[in-house]
This record gives structure tokens, sequence and C-alpha cells, in this order.
């Protein structure tokens, strides 16, 4: 019991990078030799799928529950209007997210967690400091949950903000996150369903588990979508015809390049995915969100990838690092290779442990119209 304890516990310890900034720049200088595909006059086709989210106020709750493991109440920008959504975990680490926006599994479609239109009343007896708010929402379950919350927002930036993802949407992202700020001192909160009230767990059977937060989501996404080539870019259908999906979206992807050299740009609910490529290969990513200064999530490559729409001798193997709001939060290794018409890009991440927990295949196809891209994560099945 103990020992499962412990194994847990490491869930709520933050981080800080796996690597030195010398360490990193080390990383990054080795696994670059050339590719040699050359020059192509081709719009270049994303391997993989990034994405970023934040939240300037992300409540969390863990309930001594059968069914949910953590709940989360998040307010999010969506164009020029601020809402609250809440975020499900169930013990198995799926998380349902439920909102009241019309077309809600269009919004932000890059990220494939299962999604419920519903209405998350909510009632703010203050907006400002302290936070002081009470929410109500349907769960998946048929329940009404609700949740009371009063707490002021730490004025400080966390030291160590490298922090475990648990095991939420395992099935759906590799994601690293950057918890810039946390209150755990002073918090008052309730959570109950169906009008009785629940207790609230206790790390260790001592330290009941309720916060607010700041932070930032941002890794590699599963994915699906049929790439097809324009003049002037790429138009993406997500998911490719036929395959169940939580999400679904038609995005123009503008390109600005010659010779294969060039960028890669889509910009959708505040957010701007920037994909810079050499010679058809994909050298550097990163995903900026509104209102932050750094990027949501970056990827920086040793050397670029292979073009995944063309021959090429393999596999190729590259080092990455990943940033997410600025902060050196993670590395690994990018292998790419044929298999028959296919190519096969393998993400491994190496650090931190819930990051390479994670691992990412995608598999890039060509099709009649363009082309098919299917990423998932650690092997796992979308619709878990």
């Amino acid at each position: 019991m103990f020992l499962s304890a412990c194994a847990g516990l490491r869930n709520y310890v933050p981080a800080g990078p796996p690597l030195s900034s010398t360490a990193r720049e080390a990383w990054l200088a080795s696994s670059a030799e050339p590719v040699g595909q050359g020059p192509t006059e081709a719009v270049p086709v994303p391997p993989l799928q990034l994405f970023a989210v934040h939240y300037d106020a992300d409540i969390v709750i863990e309930p001594v529950h059968d069914t949910w493991q953590m709940h989360e109440l998040a307010r999010v920008v969506v164009g020029d209007e601020a809402l609250w959504m809440a975020k499900d975990s169930d013990h198995d680490g799926v998380q349902t997210v439920t909102a009241e926006l019309d077309d809600l599994e269009t919004w932000l479609p890059e990220v494939p967690v299962p999604r419920r239109t519903g209405p998350v009343q909510v009632t703010e007896h203050s907006a400002s400091s302290p936070l002081d708010i009470a929410l109500a929402w349907p769960t998946r379950e048929g329940q009404q949950a609700a949740v009371t919350f009063r707490a002021t927002q730490s004025p400080r930036d966390e030291k160590k903000r490298n922090t475990s993802t648990f095991n939420h949407s395992r099935q759906a992202a590799s994601v690293l996150l950057d918890v810039r700020r946390k209150r755990l001192g002073g918090v008052q909160a309730t959570v109950g369903y169906d009008d009785a009230p629940h207790p609230i767990r206790r790390v260790l059977g001592l330290v009941p588990v309720k916060a607010l937060l700041v932070q930032t989501q941002g890794g590699v996404a599963a994915a699906s979508f049929a790439a097809r080539r324009e003049d002037d870019g790429l138009t993406l259908e997500r998911p490719f015809p036929g395959e169940p999906w939580p999400t679904r979206g038609s995005e123009a992807w503008s390109w600005d390049g010659t010779g294969g050299t060039g960028v890669l740009t889509h910009t959708a609910f505040g957010t701007t995915h920037t994909l810079r490529f050499v010679e058809g290969g994909l050298a550097s990513a990163r995903v900026d969100v509104d209102g932050l200064s750094a990027a949501g999530f970056e990827l920086e490559l040793s050397a670029p990838l292979p073009d995944v729409t063309r021959p090429f001798s393999g596999p190729v193997v590259r080092h990455f690092a990943a940033r997410v709001n600025g902060q050196p939060h993670g590395h690994g290794v990018v292998a790419v290779r044929a298999d028959g018409e296919a190519v096969v890009v393998d993400l491994t991440p190496h650090a931190p442990w819930w990051f390479a927990d994670r691992p990412v295949q995608s598999v890039i196809t060509p099709t009649p119209q363009g082309w098919r891209v299917e990423s998932r994560v650690a092997g796992l099945d979308i619709a878990l």
C-alpha cells in the first residue's frame, strides 16, 4: 500500500528542465546527417499534429469517487468571450470535456478528446481576486456535478513548473504541462453530485487535492486527417473520411516558400500553427496562443526530417527538444522510415517520465486525392 501511494505521489511533485542548457544544445547538435532529397515545388505535408492550450484559471479538485479521479474547471477564451468548461477524468484517464458551446467538436479539433455540449452553470461572486465561484454541470454518467471554490491566485511564478499529466487523456495526446502558478494553501472548496456533498481526496491521507492553477498544455496529438494540396497551401479535413473521431474540422493552411523551403501556417480559435520546412522536410514547429508571450508549444529538431511525400533512404533519426510556454520541458528522438507506400514516423520521448510514457506513431499514406495522416499515442485507440 505504501509503495502504491508513493508511486501515485510522484504525480504531484513538479520537476525542472530534464536537460541543462548545455546538454540541450549538445542533444540538438547530433543526429544531423542530411537526407539528400533535394528541392521540391510541392507543398509539404505535416507528419505530426502539434497542439497547445492555455488556461488563465484552472480549478482542480480530486473527489473520493468510484468513477471520477479528477475534475478540472478551466476558463478559456473563445473569440471575444471567456467561458468555463468542465473536464472530468475517470480512473482510466479518459477526460471528457463539457462546455456550452455550439459545434463544440469543431473547437480546437487538433485536440481529440471526447466532448459533450451541455450547460456549465456559473455563479461568480467575484471574477477577480479572490476567485469566488460556483459551477454546476452534467457529467457523462448523468449526474449533476457541483463545485464551489474560493482562492486567491498565487502572485509568483513557480520555481519548478514541469508537471505530470497523471494518466489523463493518454489516448489523445503526448502532453507536457507548464504550471506557471499554483495555489494550494488557503483554498476553500466543496464538490457534490445530485445535491449530495462528497469528500475531497487527500494525498497520503493528509493534503486535500484542491488547487488553482495557471497552466499551459502542449505536445503531440493523436490525429486523423486528409491533406490535399492547393496552389497556395493545403486543405486538411478532420477526420479522414470513415474514421470514427471525437472532433471534426476543415482547415485551409497557407504556404509561403519555394523549393519546399518555407513555412506552413494556420490560425483559428486564437491559436496559430507555424511549421517550418526545408526541402519538404519538417525542420521545426511552434504553436502560438493569444495572450502568451512565448510559444504555447515549440518543437526543435537536430535537423530536418525527410519529406514524407517522396522516397528517401532510411531510417532517418533526429533528436528533438520541446518547450511549453517557453520552458524547456522535454526531449526525445524522432525516427522516420518507409513501409511500402507509407511513411512511418515514430516520436519517442525520453524525459520527463510522463512524457516518455506516451510515444507517438504517425503513418502517412498516399491517396488519389492527396495524403492520409493517422497518428496514435502509445498504440491506443482514440475511442477509449
